[in-house]
């Protein structure tokens, strides 16, 4: 015989989904209405900051991919080129970048880059990367960017395995 006080799993959905509802209707506002502190000083969204960052650093790992690629031609540096770009490409749609790397591209981290750096070198900078699109989606105040970075840094992280193995052999 049942207990009247044990729970089932109807239940427990139907109280999930009403705690769902509830949550998604109530606590959350798109667009904050501005107090009138904020109207007085001009507010610069930290997102901004954010995604000129990441478009800084994705432009600079294009270059970086392209001077490897043509050193170390390899599948698993033109896949993250190619991934690169693309994500350039959302970031920065009005941006073009340069099928070579020039100086003013070149990463600043590393100012003299050339044809002769490794692949290990570009692996540990696409890790660097990465952690940053990680760290970066989650102190995101926007959802969508939030899930935009995390989703670059599961697409680089998807390449890099191949991109050892492949230095490797």
């Amino acid at each position: 015989m049942r207990s009247s006080t044990s729970l089932t799993r109807r239940g427990v959905l139907a109280a999930g989904g009403a705690l769902t509802l509830a949550a998604a209707t109530s606590a959350c506002d798109l667009l904050p209405v501005p107090s009138s502190d904020e109207t007085d000083s001009p507010r610069v969204d930290p997102d901004l900051r954010r995604v000129e960052t990441v478009t800084a650093q994705v432009r600079e790992l294009v270059a970086l991919t392209v001077s490897v690629g043509l050193a170390h031609p390899s599948p698993a540096v033109a896949a993250l080129e190619e991934c690169h770009r693309a994500h350039l490409a959302v970031l920065s749609p009005s941006d073009e970048v340069e099928a070579t790397p020039s100086p003013a591209t070149s990463p600043t981290a590393s100012p003299t880059v050339s044809a002769d750096v490794s692949v290990k070198s570009l692996a540990a900078l696409e890790r660097t990367h990465v952690t940053t699109l990680t760290a970066e989606a989650g102190v995101a105040e926007s959802g969508a960017l939030a899930r935009l970075l995390a989703s670059m840094a599961a697409g680089v992280g998807m390449h890099l395995p191949a991109l050892v193995e492949g230095d490797d052999a």
